[in-house]
């Protein structure tokens, strides 16, 4: 089986109108061909993790367990062209993100709605800019994590 390797990893983005609060997310604007934002990844790490809930009983061997619900987060590593995507004030809110891994389009993309956890910002004598930006996975008022 041929590797995928990841060249120009490109982001579309939409962040939310306001924060998160419960009801359905309104993103400020749709990621479409026409009106997508976009950077250059630098990276992508995604993270999961089921929640469980131990229903051993008394003589069992074993533990028994049973998974209640997910948890995770995606962390992405941009470049910096001109202007930050996130800033302090929009922890809270929520973000979709379509992540392409080698420019084909859907074929090696993937999509995830989350609220913006953490954002920082970094640069270096003589190297590019990047911004960082942790999403949790998962918004109140979203019923997935993709959409």
């Amino acid at each position: 089986m041929a590797k995928l390797i990841a060249k120009n990893c490109t982001v579309k983005y939409s962040i939310g109108t306001a924060i998160v609060d419960g009801t359905a997310a309104t993103l400020a604007t749709a990621v479409t061909p026409a009106t997508e934002m976009r950077a250059f990844a630098k990276s992508v790490t995604q993270s999961v993790t089921v929640n469980t809930i131990n229903l051993t009983a008394l003589g069992d061997v074993y533990e028994q367990k049973m998974p209640t619900t997910f948890a995770g987060s995606i962390t992405l590593e941009l470049y910096v062209d001109g202007v930050r995507i996130t800033n302090s004030s929009m922890i809270g809110f929520p973000m979709k993100v379509t992540i392409d891994v080698d420019g084909a389009g859907a074929a090696t993309s993937e999509t995830w709605v989350g609220m913006i956890a953490d954002c920082g910002w970094g640069t270096q004598s003589e190297t590019e800019q990047t911004e960082s930006i942790t999403l949790n996975l998962g918004v109140a008022g979203q019923t997935t994590w993709s959409s």
